[in-house]
């Protein structure tokens, strides 16, 4: 069963559901979309007056990306179809100017294998305004990551149920 991304509103309060217990809320490419559609649609809300984002299921928050999608071992084509989603999707939440809160409650772990660098390199890049942040920075670090040895690595040892062999490559 896919997962969906459910919004949901109680009083004042708007809810952002990351629903894919059966994956640990691991989030699908139509779960990006989902969560741009939440973001954008409880922004414009006016009786809304905080976000908050929660996993489904008690289990995890987010368990990374759905990699059962991933085409094998191909990185690159996964940092494209992932870069155009999840782009969007975190363009539409940093656009947010109402309080988000992420309600962690178990897994709460990145989509991807990003190195200490590119980690400091994106962080810098979402402190700043979205108007000064470089783009194509942003997209060169998580292509570079999306294509090296050890995402592929990752991958292909998730897929075959086995502890990766990572090479800082």
């Amino acid at each position: 069963m896919p997962g969906k991304v459910r919004c949901d509103i109680e009083g004042a309060v708007g809810w952002i559901i990351f629903d894919h217990p059966e994956r640990r809320n691991a989030i699908s490419s139509n779960m990006w979309k989902e969560l741009a559609q939440a973001a954008e649609g409880l922004g414009s809300d006016d009786s809304v007056r905080v976000v908050v984002m929660r996993g489904e299921g008690g289990e995890a928050f987010v368990s990374g990306a759905d990699i059962s999608q991933f085409d094998g071992a191909d990185g690159k084509r996964t940092s494209q179809r992932l870069d155009s989603g999840g782009a969007n999707a975190f363009e539409t939440l940093s656009r947010l100017e109402k309080p988000l809160i992420a309600l962690i409650d178990g897994f709460c772990i990145g989509g991807g294998l990003l190195t200490v660098r590119s980690v400091k390199v994106l962080s810098r890049q979402l402190q700043r305004e979205p108007a000064h942040r470089d783009s194509k920075r942003i997209a060169e670090v998580l292509e570079a990551c999306f294509a090296s040895e050890d995402f592929s690595e990752g991958v292909k040892a998730f897929l075959e149920k086995r502890a990766p062999i990572f090479k800082g490559r």
